[in-house]
């Protein structure tokens, strides 16, 4: 088969600069709403971390403001990054738009590239881009109302770095396989896909939970492991990462499957 059928980077081009015309209005509001949250959640959590740190003689009130806003950053950015892999699949939800879809002459993948290129990457640059914007509207807003000593810039990488220092690396990427599960959930419910994952993965994350926590406690508690125990903080970290790495790449080439799967049911 000619790998032109598959994937041709003029036909990409095409089909991403009409995904992205066709649903411009409507990434525009996001962002500007994304936008808009940042800026007030991070007046609201650096102003209150900075008080608390002034009544307090023991607290170092940027630290305490770095580290507030920190673990603010990483909550938003997961939030914001989630949200919009729920929209991967936006515009398939009804019969009219997916024959449109179908009607578009590119193939599945350059499809999925276009969604991926859009809802995945286009919405983590932009969701850090707005991250950097309104930290520096915090910082000077609140340097005018307190004073020019009481903020500093806190960028995404330092945040991050607050992050891994105080939870660990796992937990500052456990957001890509947040991404790619509900990229997937956009494929498997069309209508209210955010709403549906949520659900969803609350359900598959308490299974796992269980059936983690049962395996670790047997391995860790029998007789029969040598005679020593298992080193837990050594190996845990690392599990956690093989499954991140598992799952993100499970949910993604299934969500690519069922978009697939999806074209020829229509086409039907």
């Amino acid at each position: 088969m000619n790998t032109s059928q598959i994937f041709d980077p003029s036909r990409f081009a095409a089909v991403l600069r009409r995904d992205f015309i066709m649903q411009r209005n409507g990434w525009l509001m996001r962002v500007a709403a994304m936008l808009g949250v940042m800026i007030l959640s991070e007046l609201f959590v650096g102003y209150l971390a900075t008080l608390v740190a002034y009544k307090d003689g023991h607290l170092n009130y940027l630290l305490a403001q770095k580290i507030a806003l920190s673990f603010v950053c990483w909550f938003e950015v997961s939030l914001f990054t989630t949200l919009g892999a729920s929209l991967f699949l936006s515009g398939w939800a009804t019969p009219g738009e997916r024959l449109n879809e179908i009607m578009s002459p590119a193939s599945t993948l350059e499809k999925y590239a276009s969604r991926f290129t859009i809802s995945i990457i286009g919405v983590a640059a932009v969701t850090i881009l707005c991250w950097e914007i309104s930290d520096a509207v915090r910082q000077w807003l609140l340097s005018i109302f307190m004073n020019a000593e009481s903020c500093s810039h806190v960028s995404f990488i330092s945040g991050c770095r607050v992050i891994t220092d105080k939870i660990g690396h796992t937990f500052v990427l456990s957001f890509l396989g947040s991404q790619a599960m509900y990229a997937l959930g956009s494929t498997l419910f069309p209508r209210h896909p955010f709403l549906k994952t949520v659900g969803a993965c609350f359900v598959i994350e308490m299974i796992f939970a269980f059936a983690v926590g049962f395996t670790v406690g047997f391995f860790h508690d029998a007789s029969w492991v040598g005679t020593g125990t298992l080193d837990l903080n050594t190996w845990l970290p690392r599990f956690y990462m093989a499954g991140i790495v598992i799952l993100t790449l499970f949910c993604f080439i299934t969500a690519y499957f069922r978009i697939k799967e999806q074209e020829i049911i229509d086409r039907m």
